[in-house]
This record gives C-alpha cells, structure tokens and sequence, in this order.
C-alpha cells in the first residue's frame, strides 16, 4: 500500500482502514477531515457535513406582524436543510436570517389592518386584512 498511514489497502492506491488517530475519507488518511467534513469517532472516518437549499426571496417588511404604521421593520429569508449530517457532527448554518428595511406605508390606510397571518412549506406570506371600524357602544 502506498497510501501514509494505512493500515489496510484495498488496492495499492485505496485504503479501506487508516493507522491508529487517523481518519479516513475517499481512500486516504486524514489526521482531520476535510473542510465540510466531521470526524466520527465510532469508525475514525470523515462523514459529510448539513447541506442547506438556496436562500428564499426576502419577504415582506413587517413590524409587530403589521406591513404599515411604522417606518422601520424586519425583512426575512430562509433555507431548507437539504441533507442533515450524521449524528449531528457538523452543525448547519444559519437557515433564516432578518435585515431591517424600510416599511413600504408609513401610516395604514385608514379603515384597513392588514397582519401576517401565516407562511406556506414553499415561503409564500399571506396576509389577513380586516377593516377597522371603532363602534361606539350607546346606553339605553
């Protein structure tokens, strides 16, 4: 074998199992794994590491779930894990992150409050909006 420090080779370039302290990854022998790589401990090789999707769009500006009545608010994007990582070697990046953004209507329109109500598996944000009517009680 020719590989540094394996124990066994599969054949002159492939080792299936690594010397004492080293990890194996693709036929060869790591004092520590590659870079989005963890070391598992029980078989001394290198497992891969969480895989995330791409990033949403933005979503809507809002504060207090409400897209109007104030002039800053938070905008918000996610990702899927795509592929979780072996016994929670590697932990996954960030899979949502928020940016302050300017709030598209300073003042609601009069009569109507639009909420975020809810956001779909594919991050689509729906938004519930009712009318404002104060209606004053009378005594009889």
């Amino acid at each position: 074998c020719r590989i540094d420090n394996c124990e066994s080779c599969f054949s002159k370039d492939f080792c299936t199992k690594c010397k004492s302290g080293f990890y194996l990854h693709k036929g060869r022998c790591f004092d520590k794994c590659p870079e989005g790589f963890a070391p598992l401990e029980d078989t001394m090789e290198c497992g891969e590491g969480c895989e995330v999707g791409q990033w949403s769009e933005w979503g809507a500006c809002t504060r207090r779930n409400k897209t109007c009545g104030y002039k800053w608010g938070l905008e918000t994007r996610t990702r899927h894990i795509a592929k979780k990582p072996p016994k929670d070697t590697i932990p996954c990046p960030t899979i949502a992150e928020s940016r302050m953004c300017k709030m598209a209507m300073r003042h609601c329109r009069r009569g109507k409050i639009c909420v975020q109500e809810y956001v779909d598996v594919h991050d689509t944000i729906y938004y519930l909006c009712i009318l404002n009517k104060r209606r004053r009680l009378s005594s009889q």
